[in-house]
């Protein structure tokens, strides 16, 4: 049984249910991305040029070791300049690398308050990159670095419920985007409102009570396996009848 869910795990469940149960159930997960390592790195590097001690997962302080690690991943000391660079850059923060946790009786006392009808079995936890307070507001944001300049909408999903435990009256994607031609960075901010913080607490509320119902279930067969970008990162990769449609679709679209 897992004992806590995640912005990461539902979506993976949203996207794809039977990659879902191999990464988190049977714990069948696959190497972590160059992509993924480098947004690791370029987060806690932005941390430290804000005066802030990164923590690692289990909240300890980072080793000086860990951190000239990160400093020698290929090109994030030159992301984290052009990051500080630009005008909508946070040149402050209060805290980094915050970890968030709403719990089932959080959830059920903020879904009453919303007035919506939305459960969660587990604690949910994230943990956000930045965040101050600026006067009696809270803002925060999450960083992402991509190689696509596009906007994902599960973007702001996720920051919808980072703003719904922390009572967030601003919340921010800043985007630093990895081209061939160089580096390129977008702000995207928006302002939660009732009808947002309702939306996220039955989004994820809705797939809490499907991974629930999987858990009982005790098994992954008949789960649906969905073919699209994410394929490449699936431990399933190699064998998966969905990821063989998607590379299929691929190669008859170029």
């Amino acid at each position: 049984m897992i004992s806590n869910l995640s912005h990461s795990s539902i979506s993976v469940f949203a996207e794809c249910p039977q990659r879902w149960y191999q990464e988190y159930i049977l714990k069948n997960k696959a190497p972590q991305s160059e992509a993924a390592n480098f947004g690791s790195a370029f987060d806690v590097l932005v941390a430290l040029k804000l005066g802030i001690q990164p923590k690692t997962r289990e909240n300890k302080a980072m080793l000086p070791a860990e951190i000239a690690a990160l400093r020698a991943v290929e090109g994030v000391e030159a992301a984290v300049a052009f990051y500080f660079a630009q005008p909508d850059a946070w040149q402050t923060a209060d805290d980094a690398q915050v970890k968030l946790e709403i719990t089932p009786n959080q959830w059920a006392t903020m879904a009453e308050m919303l007035g919506v009808s939305s459960q969660i079995h587990v604690p949910i936890i994230g943990y956000l990159d930045l965040i101050r307070k600026v006067g009696v507001q809270t803002q925060i944001v999450d960083l992402k670095t991509s190689t696509r300049t596009q906007f994902m909408p599960r973007w702001a999903g996720q920051l919808g419920l980072y703003a719904l435990a922390k009572e967030a009256s601003l919340m921010e994607v800043h985007l630093l985007v990895r081209l061939s031609k160089g580096l390129n960075f977008a702000t995207y901010p928006y302002f939660p409102s009732q009808n947002t913080l309702r939306w996220v607490m039955e989004y994820y509320g809705f797939y809490a009570d499907l991974i629930r119902q999987v858990e009982q279930r005790g098994t992954g067969d008949g789960l649906a396996r969905s073919p699209d970008y994410y394929c490449e990162w699936c431990p399933l990769a190699f064998e998966c009848e969905g990821s063989l449609i998607r590379a299929i679709k691929k190669r008859s679209n170029t």
